[in-house]
């Protein structure tokens, strides 16, 4: 498989992960914050978690997004490249 074409990509790169200090705060991989989640009083918290997993799944939906659309280009999709876009795809929706 080629590498991800990123060019262009400005946000922290992932993957990203939640820490509780000073916390709920979405951190990349150096322990950058990348978000700051506290618990807003106007949003149930269930809707507030499910924004946050969603949040932290960011980079991986899109390198998800950019596979599909490198394997949507190919005029004829080999099952193996197939595979490996639903596979990557399947990790990313999990984390939400």
């Amino acid at each position: 498989m080629k590498a991800i074409e990123t060019t262009g990509v400005k946000h922290t790169p992932g993957p990203w992960y939640v820490g509780m200090k000073p916390g709920p705060m979405v951190y990349g991989q150096q322990g950058a914050q990348v978000a700051d989640m506290c618990d807003p009083a106007f949003i149930d918290h269930d809707e507030h978690i499910a924004n946050v997993k969603l949040i932290v799944a960011a980079p991986e939906l899109l390198e998800a997004c950019i596979l599909a659309r490198q394997l949507l280009a190919q005029p004829w999709v080999p099952k193996s490249l197939a595979s490996e876009v639903l596979n990557a795809l399947g990790r990313a929706i999990a984390k939400t």
